[in-house]
């Protein structure tokens, strides 16, 4: 991932990491982690996923540096569009109102059932070249599609805000980030 540059370090215990995480998310479906899971049967697996990602995420917080967890949330920002959106620290951030939340929840809904539409109608694993490149060109006609909606419900001040929030790190978050000579 472009910026992140681990070192070998990070990347075996990252590589440890996600072999734990696989190990936990195995022992919640297994019903071994004590989570007090509520709601409908058929949300239990995405509650342990949640659980098991947030523990995974703490961790991998630990691991890396400070200019790395910028370039991780950047890419994460990116990649998930506008999903990202429904954050609690990006919605805090853009001081999103109530009405603007509905809305974006919408939008999102949205994306989600066209997803599902598209993979059922290429598989989530394509048999061949052109059905691949096709699934990519429609999932990123939709992502794109479905931010310039979100975008367009910001105000000037949130959009500016937004591009804050995705702009790429730089060398001055690097200083910035810089470990205190105690920390090294």
């Amino acid at each position: 991932m472009k910026g992140v540059s681990l070192t070998e370090d990070q990347t075996a215990q990252i590589t440890k990491l996600e072999a734990q995480r696989e190990e936990r998310l195995k022992q919640g479906r297994q019903g071994n982690l004590n989570l007090k899971l509520s709601g409908p049967q058929e949300t239990f697996d995405a509650q342990i996923v949640k659980f098991v990602n947030q523990e995974t995420g703490m961790t991998l917080v630990e691991i890396l540096s400070p200019i790395q967890r910028k370039w991780l949330e950047h890419h994460l920002l990116i990649a998930n569009g506008v999903e990202a959106f429904i954050w609690p620290d990006v919605m805090k951030e853009l001081r999103l109102s109530t009405e603007q939340r509905k809305q974006i929840q919408t939008i999102i809904e949205k994306h989600r059932d066209q997803l599902r539409t598209v993979i059922k109608e290429f598989g989530v694993a394509p048999k061949d070249f052109e059905s691949s490149v096709a699934l990519v060109k429609k999932v990123e006609s939709l992502k794109k599609g479905d931010l310039e909606q979100v975008l367009a419900i910001l105000t000037r001040e949130q959009l500016n805000q937004w591009k804050t929030i995705i702009r790429k790190p730089s060398r001055d978050d690097e200083v910035e980030s810089s470990p205190n000579p105690k920390d090294r």
